[in-house]
């Protein structure tokens, strides 16, 4: 595991594993620091060369449909730049809800955890 930057920013981290950005979300989010967090992402997938991005989610226990689409587009972006986007550790409740509220779950990948993710990156 690398920590390149140690960045540690209080509402989300950014860890390199395997050549695979972890970025786990900490807390809920507003709309200042999912930006904060997409220019973030963005710059150390590419210092990085990183081929995939993990969203780490096992710490947010709310994500409305509009957080939710805050998320799609950094996957998006980080889609453009080459890298895969996979989302993991997403509470019961969260995928419950997103369901419910009909949230667009299109080109969506989902694991149950990071280690799921990395396996599933490796081809096993």
């Amino acid at each position: 595991m690398d920590d390149l930057s140690g960045a540690s920013l209080g509402q989300f981290s950014l860890t390199l594993i395997d050549g695979c950005v972890v970025a786990t979300i900490q807390s809920d989010l507003h709309d200042e620091v999912f930006r904060r967090f997409s220019e973030n992402v963005l710059a150390k997938i590419e210092q990085t060369r990183a081929g995939a991005l993990l969203l780490d989610l096992s710490n947010v226990y709310v994500l409305d449909p509009r957080d939710f689409e805050s998320i799609r587009k950094i996957m998006r972006m980080t889609g453009l730049m080459g890298a895969r986007s996979i989302l993991v550790g997403l509470r019961p409740g969260v995928a419950a809800s997103l369901a419910e509220l009909n949230a667009d779950l299109t080109g969506v990948t989902a694991m149950g955890s990071v280690e799921q993710a990395l396996q599933a990156i490796r081809g096993r």
